[in-house]
């Protein structure tokens, strides 16, 4: 009922309503539940532009565009178990001041010189790395064939990773946010509470936290790469040969992992790489991550490092005719068709059991060059739980919400530092106009080619933006944009501009001044469920769809003339900025009145503008910056009053 009265309110010129129209965007939005088929290329030229663009939107989704300074990790060794063949050690490290990443290490007793390693994010098992399966799940599994003795069908985490430790790899395996001596959280997903939506010292899932892209996936991504970076610093580890293993939510980080860290190897992410679901947990979504893009496309950037997959009789079931087909294909242009595999399972239901552990030993004993014959588990001692924990003499000082709070100001103070010191121009340019660029999605080459229904410019999309123009006539045009729409035209600014030698034509922008926000905010709903990165995931916001209207009536306004101008009254001059930037050198110019709006006095997620990542890169005052770059007169409100970006020299 929410969009349908969002529709009512788009007045078209001729009376007509918008909701009339068949534009997409005024349909059902996208979920994790929808259908994702890879994105097809058409060559190796054309997929490392895909790749590049592609690569950048996971890194920011993620909040790692550009990723923070490390600090010194500080980590601690200790309590080593004494197995036949391998020892285990329990770790824990700060991947952030004060924030700690807990797991067990794996090192083999036989063999020389620099190992191979592994990183086994464990998913989302209950318990997390103390998991062990019930008498009753053991007996199941036994009996379906998915594993075929005890302890490795009970612990089948710890058997993966005594296999591979027992193969010569150096293997962490490390907690997930909240499971196991992952204490500092006392849940997994804690989700949107009242109480941590403040103007400072606010938690996740609030809006001053997705303003800046911070996210659970941001720092689970970061535990990851902080876990590489621990592993990586080990003696006797070969750091070019690090690969990565996880099911479920761990094969979520897998691929995310590989897709931003080029020092990953090889990697087999199970049960989780599909053009089907996309991953429920809040840890598995985030802020613009699949817009134009899914899992198989997130996992085509392992390309062309080895990527091994496997499927299970869940949302992965038509991996091997839909999705992994594709990833064949881009390995076969690119002239690695061997480095990339996957094999079905339909008979197991979601799972990383023995028969598909051993898909994933081959691939690594192959890829790492690990030199095993016929790769099988055996009997193995299991560790308990007192055997696996880390914490024996000491604990985290700080845990719970306090520590939240804390996390999160070292978020914000190092994304302020990092736009704070941008040393000129180009790298200004690249981060926070990549940023805004990643986060609008849509330039005027892909908004394509521009026709005309009746009263709307309909672009390739099949989105119709309702306008009012002049009689046809005139080289110059101009763009009108203002509160009242399309009406615009009949203003006394339009007939100011006319005396100026311009045919005007004004639109009726998406979702003006109404709640724009796709994401039901139901109070019998968990709290987790009511993350915006479920919706802002899979659709652009209502501010961004905006931008998109002012492009694609440039896209046809410069089909209708020599020159495009645009004009932007006071209460559109955000929109009108970034589509000013977007469009570059395709304006002639562009006269901008902005007003007092700023993204970061957005304190509630059903905001028109509300847009995540906007304070990150700068809010106002960065696209004011970019846009110097290109002829463009802004007027209006505290203009010149921020001096930290650096401005283009014209």
């Amino acid at each position: 009922m929410k969009i349908l009265c969002h529709c009512l309110l788009l007045v078209c010129v001729n009376g007509a309503s918008q909701a009339e129209s068949t534009d997409p965007r005024l349909g059902p939005p996208r979920t994790l539940n929808n259908y994702f088929p890879m994105q097809a290329v058409a060559s190796a030229e054309a997929w490392a532009t895909r790749e590049a663009k592609l690569r950048r939107q996971v890194q920011l989704a993620a909040g790692l565009w550009p990723p923070p300074r490390k600090t010194p990790l500080n980590p601690v060794v200790h309590g080593k178990v004494e197995r036949d063949d391998y020892t285990v050690e329990r770790v824990y490290f700060e991947s952030v001041p004060g924030h700690y990443v807990t797991g067990s290490l794996y090192r083999p007793k036989t063999g020389s010189g620099n190992r191979p390693a592994v990183l086994c994010p464990h998913g989302h098992w209950p318990n997390g790395r103390f998991h062990a399966h019930s008498e009753g799940t053991l007996k199941k599994e036994i009996a379906s064939g998915a594993e075929t003795f005890d302890p490795s069908g009970r612990y089948p985490l710890q058997a993966r990773c005594v296999q591979l430790a027992r193969m010569g790899c150096v293997v962490f395996h490390y907690d997930m946010i909240g499971y196991a001596d992952s204490i500092q959280f006392t849940s997994h997903r804690p989700g949107l509470r009242d109480h941590m939506n403040t103007k400072v010292d606010w938690g996740y899932f609030s809006p001053q936290a997705e303003l800046r892209l911070q996210s659970m996936m941001q720092l689970q991504t970061w535990n990851s790469i902080r876990s590489l970076d621990f592993v990586a610093s080990l003696p006797g580890v070969d750091p070019a040969r690090i690969a990565v293993t996880g099911a479920s939510g761990g094969g979520t980080q897998t691929f995310m992992l590989t897709a931003v860290d080029p020092r990953i190897a090889a990697a087999f992410p199970a049960v989780m790489v599909s053009t089907g679901m996309q991953g429920g947990c809040t840890c598995e979504n985030a802020n613009y991550l699949r817009i134009n893009a899914g899992n198989i496309d997130i996992a085509a950037l392992a390309a062309p490092r080895p990527l091994g997959i496997s499927a299970a009789d869940d949302w992965t079931k038509e991996l091997m005719s839909k999705g992994f087909p594709e990833l064949q294909s881009l390995y076969r242009m690119l002239g690695v068709p061997d480095k990339v595999h996957a094999e079905a399972f339909v008979q197991y239901k979601h799972n990383y059991n023995q028969v598909s552990r051993h898909v994933m030993y081959r691939w690594f004993n192959r890829h790492l060059k690990l030199d095993v014959d016929t790769p099988r588990e055996r009997d193995f001692t299991p560790l308990t739980r007192e055997e696996l924990t880390v914490w024996t003499d000491k604990k985290p000082e700080q845990a719970g919400e306090a520590h939240e709070r804390e996390l999160l100001k070292w978020w914000t103070q190092e994304g302020t530092y990092q736009l704070e010191h941008f040393a000129d121009w180009t790298t200004f340019r690249r981060v926070v106009g990549g940023a805004w660029e990643s986060i609008i999605g849509r330039d005027l080459d892909t908004t394509g080619e521009v026709r005309v229904e009746g009263n709307q410019l309909v672009n390739r999309f099949g989105e119709g933006v309702a306008f009012a123009r002049d009689k046809p006539g005139g080289d110059k045009q101009a763009i009108l944009l203002g509160t009242d729409g399309s009406r615009t035209l009949r203003s006394a600014a339009a007939r100011a501009i006319r005396d100026k030698g311009f045919h005007c034509m004004a639109i009726d922008l998406i979702h003006p001044g109404t709640n724009s926000s796709l994401q039901p905010h139901s109070k019998d709903q968990k709290p987790w469920k009511r993350f915006v990165g479920y919706t802002y995931g899979y659709n652009h916001p209502g501010f961004v769809q905006r931008v998109h209207d002012v492009l694609t009536a440039i896209a046809y306004a410069r089909t209708q003339g020599k020159e495009v101008h645009l004009f932007a009254q006071k209460g559109t001059g955000h929109v009108a900025a970034a589509a000013r930037f977007m469009a570059g050198k395709e304006l002639a110019g562009a006269r901008i009145e902005l007003g007092p709006f700023r993204f970061a006095d957005i304190r509630h997620f059903d905001h028109p503008d509300f847009v995540p990542g906007a304070v990150k890169y700068g809010d106002v005052d960065a696209l004011v910056a970019l846009c110097s770059e290109y002829p463009t007169t802004f007027s209006g409100v505290n203009i010149e009053k921020n001096h930290r970006f650096p401005k283009h020299n014209q």
